[in-house]
C-alpha cells in the first residue's frame, strides 16, 4: 500500500443553490474534523462569491479552504461554446483549486458542487483507493498467448463512478479521484485535433467534456485513440441517434478495435464504481434548467445515478458493500452478456474480444487509418441519414 502525504477534495463549480452547496461540502468538513482527509478546497469565481459573500464566510468558517480566481475569458477556439468551452472552465477551476492544495503530491477527490456525496462512501472511497490505486505495469490473460508492457501514463490509476464502454471514453467528468499531478494532467488545456470543427459548432450538444476529459491523454500512447479522436465529433448521445449508431459501430472493424482497447485502458488504468444507490447524487444544470434552483427537493438527480449499477444496461461490474472493490473486471462473462446478444460459449466471445485487442495494440498506423476512414464514411451517412428523419 502506498504512503500517502496528503488527502484532499477539491469541489468546483458555481453556487446554484446554497443549500445544495451546503449539502455537497457538509459531508467533506465533518471528514476534516475527525481527521480523516487533510483539506477541502472550494473553487469558485470572484463574481459568485461576491454575490454569496456572507454564505461564502461561513463556509470557510467550517475549514474550507476558497478560492475564488476571475472567471477566465474564452479562447478564441471556444468562442462558439459548447463542450469544449466547459471543459476549459472545469479545467480551470479545478488548476486553481490544486495550486491552492497545502501539499502538492498527494490524493485528490474532484468533484462539481451540484453533487452529494455520502461521508461514508466518501470515507471507505480513500480507503479503497489507498489500498488499490496502484497501477499495472504488464497485462496478459491466462489461456491465451497474450502480454503487454502498458505505457506508464498515471502514478495511479482514476477512480471514477461509471464508463460507458459503447462510447469510448464517456466517462465520468464530474467527479473523479487520483494523486494530484495525474488530476493536473487531465485538467490540462484542451487540443482538439479538428478545432475548425469547434467553430462551426459541430461539438455543441456532444459529450466531448467527458471525452476530452481523457482521450487526449491515451492518444499519445495509442495510434488507434489518436484516429478515434479525429472521429469522435460524429458521436451523439441522444438516444435516437444511438440506437442507430449502434448497429453501425458493432459492425464495423476499425471500432471493434477502439472498443476493445478502451475496455484494456479501462481495466487497468482505472478504478470503477459508485457504490450503492444514494451514494452519490449529481443534480447537473442540463436536467433542472427548466426547474429552476430554488427548491433543492425537487432537483433531478442525473440518470447515471439515479437507478442502482445494475439497473443500467453497461453495468461493468458488481461491488462488495465495503467498498473494497473498484476495479473493473472486463474478463466478467456478465457484461459481455449484456452488451452483445451472441449465442456463443464465453470462452470463444472472449477470443472475438481479444483478438480485437491484439490487432488494436499491433496494427499498423496506415491501416488504422485507412479503416478509421471507411469508418467516417459510414458515420457521415449516418449523420445525414438522421438529419433528414
Amino acid at each position: 500500500m502506498p504512503e500517502i502525504s496528503h488527502k484532499a477534495v477539491v469541489v468546483t463549480g458555481l453556487i446554484r443553490n446554497r443549500e445544495l452547496l451546503r449539502r455537497c461540502l457538509a459531508p467533506f468538513a465533518a471528514l476534516l474534523a475527525r481527521g480523516v482527509i487533510d483539506q477541502v478546497v472550494y473553487c469558485t469565481w470572484a463574481e459568485q462569491a461576491a454575490a454569496h459573500r456572507d454564505f461564502i464566510a461561513s463556509l470557510a468558517d467550517q475549514g474550507v479552504m476558497l478560492v475564488t480566481p476571475p472567471q477566465p475569458e474564452p479562447e478564441t477556439m471556444f468562442a462558439d461554446g459548447g463542450a469544449f468551452a466547459s471543459v476549459h472552465y472545469q479545467s480551470s477551476a479545478v488548476r486553481a483549486a490544486l495550486a491552492a492544495l497545502s501539499v502538492p503530491d498527494g490524493i485528490v477527490l474532484k468533484l462539481r458542487s451540484d453533487m452529494i456525496m455520502q461521508e461514508a462512501f466518501a470515507e471507505g472511497l480513500f480507503t479503497s483507493y489507498i489500498a488499490g490505486c496502484t497501477p499495472a505495469d504488464s497485462f496478459g490473460f491466462p489461456g491465451l498467448d497474450l502480454q503487454w508492457t502498458l505505457p506508464a501514463i498515471f502514478k495511479g490509476r482514476i477512480w471514477i463512478p461509471w464508463v460507458d464502454l459503447s462510447l469510448p471514453f464517456m466517462m465520468a467528468d464530474e467527479c473523479y479521484m487520483g494523486y494530484a499531478a495525474d488530476i493536473a494532467r487531465l485538467c490540462g488545456r484542451v487540443a482538439p485535433t479538428t478545432p475548425s470543427r469547434v467553430r462551426e459548432g459541430a461539438f455543441k450538444g456532444l459529450p466531448a467534456a467527458h471525452i476530452y476529459r481523457y482521450l487526449p491523454t491515451f492518444a499519445p500512447c495509442f495510434p488507434v485513440f489518436r484516429a478515434y479522436e479525429r472521429l469522435v465529433h460524429h458521436f451523439k448521445t441522444e438516444m435516437s441517434f444511438k440506437r442507430a449508431l449502434l448497429p453501425v459501430i458493432f459492425q464495423d472493424p476499425f471500432f471493434w478495435k477502439v472498443f476493445a482497447l478502451h475496455a484494456f485502458v479501462a481495466r487497468n488504468y482505472f478504478m470503477i464504481g459508485s457504490g450503492a444507490h444514494g451514494d452519490i447524487r449529481w443534480y447537473t444544470a442540463l436536467e433542472n434548467a427548466a426547474r429552476g434552483w430554488a427548491e433543492i427537493d425537487n432537483l433531478k438527480i442525473s440518470p447515471y445515478y439515479e437507478h442502482p449499477p445494475e439497473a443500467w444496461a453497461l453495468d461493468l461490474e458488481s461491488f462488495d458493500a465495503n467498498l473494497g472493490n473498484y476495479t473493473l473486471n472486463c474478463l466478467d462473462e456478465a457484461w459481455l452478456r449484456r452488451l452483445f446478444a451472441f449465442e456463443l460459449p464465453i470462452s470463444d466471445l472472449l477470443k472475438v474480444f481479444y483478438s480485437n485487442l491484439r490487432a488494436a495494440l499491433e496494427a499498423d498506423e496506415a491501416q488504422i487509418d485507412g479503416e478509421a476512414d471507411v469508418l467516417r464514411g459510414k458515420l457521415e451517412d449516418l449523420r445525414t441519414s438522421q438529419s433528414r428523419s
